[in-house]
């Protein structure tokens, strides 16, 4: 009900702050395809690492920690809800066509940004400049730009808020 009340306002600060993050994921990644495909690869990879492996971090500095130090192999060994990912995946998840994430998905693998792995599935090479890019240039601008969002949700809606 609050969103309604102040949408005109909330909602362009919203929109800019998505296509200011999408703006940075295609820079790290070279193409808007390949940033839409690694952005599923990587929210995979972060679920498979705290959710499914029932391993919930509540602050920002423990969820990175985990997505960068623990390997699916180990978490594996501690849940059997960790789901596969895999090109079909992506392409029901992003609407892009089977053949363009299966080209895509093999030209990252050459680059070595995405490793295909037959019992995890689809996996972010966390020993590449990619990954230590978004996760230490691009996660912080993203806690920033929520912690903005969140600030202009409760000006715009009367509620105080740090």
């Amino acid at each position: 009900q609050t969103l309604d009340i102040i949408f005109a306002d909330f909602w362009p600060k919203y929109l800019l702050s998505n296509i200011l993050r999408l703006r940075e994921m295609v820079e790290l990644a070279g193409t808007p395809t390949d940033a839409l495909i690694l952005q599923v690869i990587a929210w995979s990879n972060l679920l498979s690492k705290t959710v499914e492996a029932d391993i919930n971090p509540t602050d920002f500095s423990s969820v990175l920690d985990i997505w960068e130090r623990g390997t699916i192999e180990e978490l594996y060994n501690l849940s059997n809800n960790i789901k596969i990912l895999n090109v079909s995946g992506i392409a029901n998840q992003t609407g892009l066509p089977f053949e363009t994430v299966r080209r895509r998905i093999r030209a990252l693998e050459k680059k070595g940004i995405v490793e295909n792995n037959k019992k995890f599935g689809l996996l972010l090479n966390q020993n590449t400049q990619f990954f230590k890019r978004i996760t230490h240039e691009l996660n912080p601008k993203e806690k920033k730009a929520v912690i903005e969002l969140a600030y202009h949700f409760l000006k715009s809606s009367g509620e105080q808020g740090d």
